[in-house]
Formats: C-alpha cells, structure tokens, sequence
C-alpha cells in the first residue's frame, strides 16, 4: 500500500528493468517520476527495451532523456 513520489532505476539488463517497472508504476503518486538509467547505453541494451516495451502502452510520455537516462512524470 506504500506509494512513491520518486523512483530512480539503475539495474541495467532486461529483467531486472521490466520487473521494476511492474513493481512501481502502479504504485507511482500522480506527479511522481520515474527515472531509468542506462536507457541509451549500448552495454546495457536491456534498459531500452525493457523500457520502451513497458511504457508502449502508457499514457506518459518521456520528459527527460540526457546522455543516459530516460524518465517520465506519471499522470
């Protein structure tokens, strides 16, 4: 039942990304952000795609994408 405001991943292969996004989203505060590092590394390509798998759907859109990291404000 706990909420949060503010989520900063940093797991960097596939899984353990994906599993994260599963955990928090739903338990993300309207206005909280969520922030995936590794997103444009090339020696973690699982961060991308497990990110961009995730949020295909969603209705948040990126808001911060800056050497490595990509994050978003939930709605």
């Amino acid at each position: 039942d706990k909420m949060f405001s503010f989520v900063h991943l940093d797991v960097d292969i596939y899984d353990s990304v994906k599993e994260c996004l599963e955990f928090f989203y739903p338990r993300l505060s309207p206005g909280a952000v969520l922030a995936v590092d590794d997103y444009n590394e090339v020696n973690c390509p699982g961060a991308k795609l497990a990110m961009d798998e995730f949020m295909a759907d969603k209705p948040e859109k990126t808001f911060l994408d800056v050497q490595s990291q990509r994050a978003f404000k939930k709605i």
